[in-house]
């Protein structure tokens, strides 16, 4: 269901959530036994949550409000985002060309979703997942217009993202 000219960030953070392979806290806490699997996030407001990958990217309170601002956006195009949708991304069997630009958005927005996670974790820096995710965007879908054109659908989805 995604498109192949997602970047590569995006598409390996999202082969490693759809296989259960990213390194969350649980998994470290595997390795190291004094490490604590709780999500830092959770902790700030007093809830010991175990940071799995379902947790990290789809159930964390901190993302929940994401994915919100991300459904709204898809019901500007008409769409729905399931939670079989946030993780496998929309059928697009008639490989429509908005639908791909959604489905690329997705993985994307998982990429935001953990670089923010890992930057927090590594420096205690909270970053606006939605901003990264419309920065992440803009670069990756201007790319593919400059590439391939059809500027006005990309110009289209670019302006719904912005309002």
């Amino acid at each position: 269901n995604f498109p192949k000219w997602t970047d590569s960030i995006s598409k390996d953070i999202h082969y490693l959530f759809t296989y259960n392979a990213l390194v969350t806290r649980h998994r470290i806490s595997k390795w190291e036994k004094n490490f604590s699997d709780f999500c830092k996030f959770c902790q700030m407001n007093g809830k010991n949550e175990t940071e799995t990958n379902f947790h990290a990217i789809l159930n964390c309170d901190r993302v929940k409000e994401m994915w919100k601002k991300l459904q709204i956006f898809f019901l500007k195009f008409g769409y729905t985002l399931t939670k079989q949708a946030q993780i496998f991304g929309l059928d697009n069997r008639e490989k429509s060309l908005t639908k791909s630009l959604l489905n690329s958005a997705i993985q994307i927005f998982q990429k935001s979703i953990w670089m923010t996670r890992k930057i927090f974790e590594n420096s205690e820096k909270i970053l606006d997942v939605w901003k990264y995710f419309k920065t992440c965007v803009e670069k990756t879908f201007k790319l593919y217009k400059n590439y391939h054109g059809n500027s006005d659908i990309i110009e289209d989805f670019l302006n719904r993202l912005k309002n």
